[in-house]
């Protein structure tokens, strides 16, 4: 199952904002000299007049702001656009567009190490009381570390329910 509470990705919506996430351990020693927050410290931060989360917000890895973790923003305590999540050594991992004033739901990218894209789909987020839940949904797109597809797989509240092979060309 693909949602945060599970190993593969950690939810932390309560550190940051609702459904910030990043691969484990990368905000385990992220920080700036501005706002403190449970495993790191986020940069640039500013809140609107009802104290939301509003405009660019990010995230370091080091005291002198110089390695990134992750990069966004916030539309009245919302992350809205293009959310960029990097791994310890500044290559991208992860790339998530919102789009909550349509449907609630994001795209999502994952890359190799190399730059090429791993895979590509949405995702869907769910409150449940005080919980926050990430699921995968829908076709997804798997494609080799040469950036060749290699599989098209389906899932369902972040359960996979289809995965099929692509010919090869």
């Amino acid at each position: 199952m693909n949602k945060f509470a599970l190993p593969r990705w950690v939810n932390t919506a309560a550190l940051v904002g609702i459904a910030l996430s990043v691969v484990p351990g990368l905000l385990s020693s992220c920080h700036t000299a501005q706002v403190a927050m449970k495993g790191g410290r986020a940069s640039r931060n500013q809140l609107d007049a009802q104290k939301e989360r509003h405009g660019r917000w990010r995230v370091f890895y080091d005291d002198s702001s110089t390695q990134l973790a992750t990069d966004g923003r916030y539309r009245h305590g919302k992350p809205v656009g293009r959310w960029r999540y990097y791994s310890p050594k500044n290559s991208l991992a992860r790339q998530e567009r919102y789009r909550w004033w349509k449907t609630g739901r994001l795209l999502v990218k994952e890359f190799y190490p190399n730059g090429k894209i791993a895979k590509k789909g949405q995702a869907q987020i769910v409150r449940e009381g005080d919980v926050v839940h990430f699921y995968w949904f829908g076709p997804w797109q798997e494609y080799a570390e040469t950036g060749a597809p290699v599989s098209r797989a389906w899932y369902k509240m972040g359960q996979l329910q289809h995965r099929e092979p692509l010919p090869a060309k």
